[in-house]
């Protein structure tokens, strides 16, 4: 089980969060991912999945947008 008490906290001085384990993605990581998802949703599913991961991070964009222009008009 891994002990998540003995990483230093992300506010103690020169101490980092438990999540910069995962911050740092090179290409040899980005290009795992890759190939694990190739693998799990097949080549020919890939368009798809970036078409609907785009149009959810747009959504996402313009959802925040929104809320920010109405916290600047209140």
């Amino acid at each position: 089980m891994l002990n998540l008490y003995r990483y230093p906290r992300a506010r103690e001085p020169g101490g980092e969060s438990m999540f910069g384990l995962i911050g740092n993605f090179g290409p040899w990581e980005l290009g795992f991912i890759l190939v694990i998802v190739l693998i799990i949703f097949g080549p020919g599913k890939l368009p798809q999945l970036g078409d609907s991961v785009g149009k959810a991070l747009n959504n996402f964009r313009k959802a925040r947008e929104e809320d920010d222009e109405k916290s600047i008009e209140d």
